[in-house]
């Protein structure tokens, strides 16, 4: 049986299968180009990447930003695998798993640019979908979330440009990993 996520164009990245309980991170199957070349054509591929987590405080976050593997530089990405003790790839590994692979390694490094956050107070996770039929509200979730995944698409440019912490870095530093002063 397919996972609903599966239905809605999400690919499982990390975290635990029981997702609604305990968190976990996906990316959005169909990746968007971004960066122009000199002839304004699109030069990487980046993914979307949607995080669930709960808190102990009874707070639910929702995360939705962008991570692109070509972004940093093969320093930060050497960095980023081995902050993550990644052995090497698999001769079996794919290039299109090793790169899914990369997402997971860079998100999780903070190598990402944030496109949104959202706090829900007084919520366990799994209150947010304590009803009759968890299914629908589960659908309706990945629903919404799909809906600014390919709204992303058109819209990429404009997140990335806005200013992501107080010093002023942008979305296309978060990817390059040029964070800070």
């Amino acid at each position: 049986m397919s996972e609903i996520y599966e239905k809605h164009g999400w690919g499982f990245l990390s975290g635990d299968m029981s997702y609604i309980e305990y968190g976990g991170s996906f990316y959005y199957k169909k990746p968007i180009m971004i960066g122009l070349d000199d002839d304004d054509e699109p030069i990487r591929k980046a993914y979307v990447v949607f995080s669930l987590y709960e808190y102990e405080n009874n707070q639910t976050a929702v995360d939705l930003s962008l991570v692109c593997p070509e972004a940093p530089s093969e320093e930060e990405r050497q960095r980023a695998i081995n902050s993550c003790g990644w052995a090497g790839w698999d001769e079996q590994d794919t290039p299109e798993q090793q790169e899914i692979a990369l997402v997971e390694i860079l998100a999780s490094y903070g190598l990402r640019a944030p496109l949104s956050l959202n706090m829900v107070q007084g919520y366990e996770m799994q209150e947010l979908w304590d009803t009759e039929d968890l299914e629908d509200n589960e659908a309706h979730m990945w629903e919404c979330v799909t809906k600014h995944a390919e709204v992303m698409g058109c819209m990429v440019g404009f997140a990335l440009d806005r200013q992501c912490n107080a010093i002023g870095n942008s979305g296309w530093d978060f990817l390059a990993g040029n964070i800070g002063f």
